[in-house]
């Protein structure tokens, strides 16, 4: 395990050396094609001359065939059941050292001829199960001093994808793993923008609301399917961990569940849609990567023949969600039209790839579908805004809710005619009222206000003079009070104040100070007076009931004193207080 290890470090410590490499050293001089690409079917000797006037020369005894041309990138024209082909190509020489030869091949077999001499062999040469698998080759011509026949023997149990020979280039060592690095970059800047985005749509399920966990779900599985794909389509990867077939047996499954998981995500966004079939969409694509997989295993080699019919059904398929979803936008629906985009530009480009990749329209291949990404990033980007948007409205709404019920308490809680608090918040003031006082151990008082002869100013005066008395007598008290005093209305003209952290001597103090407050101002253009009773806690022996009758009995004692004066319970008062 730990030689495997050090094997893997000490290739990407090589690669990226040569990385660097690449950018400081000068382009140095490399071989030059020259002449027509040539094949020939059928089974290639093992030794070779040389090609002359088209025909090829094999040793004697040996069965021969004209060669033919063929217009590269493009496989030749092969007969059903052929396994074996030679291509042919004339190279002019030049530095050794300079030369190098990058190609890729996928389920063949290689062996590569400069003139007679053998230089280069990869692969079984026989029919395999699991096949030869995708393989990026990187070749170094030997010493050669005048134009000879670079010739590829490859051998394939897939006719199917025999005599492909792609990215073909001849160039300096370093030049090669340079581009090989350059045509991975989309591939690499795309794969952490995969994991942010799951990792962004993960935390925001986890902390905000869980009503579209499927889709949430739907859009994490896509973008880790897409990531493993971008990761399996490098060509770095090759060449850090050689596993040329489970790389080529990755990336087309890969392929496959590209499109599948894509649709899921779709098929949440539609889905109260009646009429957006996603359903058998994505059952018709899982259905066909079933078969691929089964002809796959018992050596029918459809993972790569069936992609002849996967694109196009792709371009369908695709044209049809993105119908849907344009029809759904049109009604107001911001994630499918987010989604349209998205869909549209991983079609395309897959499609693109695909289709240039099966067909082999042109002779370097690069992936374009990595840059399909920033499509998806406009789609997460305006889920989450648009669900953070809606997130702050609701937050605003239930604060206007909260305050609104915080004013209609505030309303049943107060008197409407004074503006103080009424009997119903009696209980929790008072235990306000004492637990401020407990919290730096000093007493709480309580006061009992009483408008003297308030029923006569309503006789003589009407109750429209009594209700102006009344604002006027709250509005005078309430001056005096701070907001640790709260102050109540009892019933009619009686009113309560608590004094918490007042003693029986301050609370005797202040409520003489309010006596004279009233007595010495008119309150609604009439004369007016009041009598207050005092009482004091007096501990945990005592209780709110009875603190309220000895403040009740105060007061009596204060009126049957003559009004207009200030009473202790239990009757004992100074003559300072009348």
């Amino acid at each position: 395990m730990k030689a495997w290890r050090h094997n893997i470090i000490a290739k990407v410590v090589s690669l990226l050396v040569l990385i660097a490499a690449a950018g400081s050293l000068a382009k140095a001089e490399a071989a030059a094609w020259q002449g027509d690409w040539l094949y020939r079917p059928g089974m290639v000797p093992q030794a070779y001359e040389r090609v002359t006037d088209g025909q090829w020369l094999p040793e004697p005894g040996t069965a021969s065939e004209a060669w033919r041309k063929f217009d590269y990138p493009g496989p030749p024209s092969l007969a059903d059941g052929v396994h074996w082909v030679a291509l042919s190509r004339t190279i002019s020489p030049a530095e050794v050292k300079d030369n190098t030869l990058t190609f890729a091949t996928t389920n063949e077999s290689v062996r590569l001829w400069l003139g007679e001499r053998l230089i280069y062999e990869y692969g079984h040469f026989r029919d395999v199960p699991m096949g030869d698998g995708y393989r990026w080759h990187i070749v170094v011509l030997p010493e050669f001093y005048s134009p000879a026949q670079l010739t590829f023997e490859l051998y394939s149990n897939s006719p199917y994808q025999l005599g492909v020979v792609e990215n073909l280039g001849l160039s300096t060592e370093m030049e090669a793993v340079q581009t090989l690095f350059w045509q991975d970059v989309p591939n690499l800047m795309a794969i952490p923008v995969c994991l942010l985005l799951m990792v962004i749509m993960l935390l925001y399920h986890h902390f905000t609301s869980r009503k579209d966990r499927k889709l949430y779900f739907a859009i994490v599985g896509f973008l880790g399917i897409f990531s493993l794909w971008l990761l399996c389509a490098a060509k770095l990867t090759l060449l850090v961990f050689d596993a040329p077939v489970f790389w080529w047996y990755a990336l087309s499954i890969l392929a496959y569940l590209l499109p599948i998981s894509g649709n899921l995500i779709v098929y949440e966004v539609l889905r109260d849609e009646p009429d957006a079939r996603m359903d058998i969409v994505v059952g018709a694509e899982a259905v066909l990567l079933a078969i691929a997989m089964a002809g796959e295993a018992m050596g029918l080699h459809l993972m790569n023949r069936m992609m002849a019919l996967y694109y196009p059904m792709l371009l369908v398929s695709e044209s049809a969600a993105a119908y849907w979803l344009w029809r759904k936008a049109a009604k107001g629906d911001y994630r499918a039209r987010a989604l349209i985009c998205s869909v549209a530009a991983f079609t395309l480009c897959g499609v693109a790839d695909g289709l240039a990749g099966h067909f082999h329209l042109w002779s370097q291949h690069s992936f374009v579908t990595p840059f399909a990404v920033l499509s998806f990033c406009y789609f997460v980007f305006v889920i989450i805004g648009r669900q953070l948007a809606h997130q702050r409205e609701m937050a605003a709404r239930q604060a206007d809710l909260e305050y609104e019920a915080a004013v209609a308490t505030e309303k049943a809680e107060r008197d409407p005619l004074t503006g103080c608090y009424n009997r119903q918040r009696l209980d929790e003031l008072a235990s306000e009222s004492l637990n401020a006082s407990q919290r730096e151990h000093l007493p709480m008082s309580v006061l009992l206000l009483d408008i003297d002869h308030f029923k006569q100013i309503n006789d003589e005066f009407g109750h429209s003079a009594g209700d102006k008395v009344l604002k006027d007598f709250t509005a005078v008290i309430r001056q005096a009070l701070d907001r640790s005093k709260p102050f109540i209305r009892w019933g009619g003209e009686e009113f309560l104040v608590f004094c918490p952290q007042l003693g029986m001597k301050e609370a005797l103090d202040f409520a003489e100070k309010l006596r004279r407050l009233v007595s010495a101002r008119k309150l609604g253009g009439v004369d007016v007076t009041c009598s207050i009773g005092v009482a004091v806690w007096h501990g945990r022996v005592d209780s709110f009931q009875a603190l309220f009758k000895r403040v009740d009995q105060a007061l009596y004692m204060a009126k049957n004193a003559g009004r207009n004066c200030v009473r202790l319970e239990g009757g004992k008062l100074p003559e300072l207080y009348c």
